[in-house]
């Protein structure tokens, strides 16, 4: 299960956490108007996963072929000797690659990036408080998510405890693929939880995600025993998670919760396939046709037969 990241000893003090994007005026990462931060690190191997840089926890060099110039001015800043001319640009060593940047400054044309930044808590609230206006307006506020924030324990909860005391209202979105002291230490400080729900089944949840989804039902069982707003999402990809059979254990378990708010459906897309080729990834789904309209609309059906509250996000 995920373990707690904290990174000591920052230049301003406190702890820091590894943070890949923040993206301002999400709508779909919970209530209103929010602010996204998107965390490093994740236990979990979704082969669908549309933020592949988030699985591993510390900065990673991607590198987009379409952009590069072939100037190979990179190779002689790279003081890791991870790089070398290959035939369409530079190739990357990265068992050499230690992320340190130095080809980044040197790429004019914008090929190579670091992805994932060490960030203290003040420095993320500077961020954040930005847009307070927009929180305040809208019944908004902040969503913490990845990756998989509980990867990063003790940095989401100061950061969930900054906010609070900014009086912003927040989010985890999470796998729950984590020990229950983690989530219990995290989740007890935020308002909303934005629960992943993909394979009930044991062993295809061992096969596809690595990841055995009991107790991420265990969990989830706790967690609704602390009486938190509850979101289930499920992320609807043909022929992984939209059998019949998921689908009436998916229900199931949403129906034993008491404080569920219903259940967000995030259809298949390829939005993320570039990423898996900029950090050196395969991505195994590349023939797989985005979710028809009437396939989403049936699931819909589904849960709405059901009682069960439901929207497709992105619709």
């Amino acid at each position: 299960m995920a373990e707690s990241s904290h990174t000591h000893d920052p230049p301003d003090g406190g702890a820091t956490g590894v943070v890949f994007d923040i993206q301002r005026f999400s709508l779909e990462d919970g209530p209103g108007i929010r602010t996204s931060v998107f965390l490093k690190g994740c236990p979990l191997d979704c082969p669908w996963c549309s933020n592949p840089e988030s699985k591993k926890p510390d900065p990673e060099l991607a590198y987009f072929s379409s952009q590069c110039r072939r100037c190979f001015r990179c190779i002689d800043a790279c003081p890791a000797h991870a790089l070398a001319r290959g035939r369409e640009g530079p190739a990357v060593d990265r068992a050499r690659c230690d992320g340190c940047g130095e080809c980044t400054a040197a790429c004019a044309a914008g090929a190579l990036v670091l992805i994932g930044e060490r960030m203290t808590v003040s420095r993320v609230m500077k961020e954040v408080l930005k847009d307070r206006h927009f929180y305040e307006e809208s019944g908004g506020g902040v969503t913490i998510t990845g990756g998989e924030p509980l990867f990063q324990a003790d940095f989401t909860s100061d950061l969930l405890g900054a906010c609070g005391d900014e009086g912003i209202q927040t989010a985890v979105e999470t796998s729950g693929f984590a020990s229950w002291e983690n989530m219990r230490t995290v989740l007890e400080r935020t308002d909303v939880v934005l629960y992943d729900l993909k394979l009930i089944d044991q062993r295809e949840s061992m096969q596809q995600l690595g990841a055995a989804s009991r107790g991420i039902i265990e969990n989830l069982m706790l967690l609704d025993g602390l009486g938190k707003d509850i979101h289930i999402r499920l992320p609807l990809i043909p022929g992984h998670t939209d059998s019949r059979g998921n689908l009436e254990a998916i229900a199931e378990v949403i129906l034993r919760l008491r404080h569920c708010a219903g259940v967000d459906i995030l259809p298949f897309h390829q939005y993320g396939k570039h990423k898996y080729a900029g950090i050196g990834s395969r991505y195994t789904l590349d023939t797989m046709e985005p979710l028809r309209r009437e396939d989403a609309c049936r699931v819909v059906s589904f849960f709405e037969e059901r009682n069960v509250s439901v929207k497709v996000l992105g619709a």
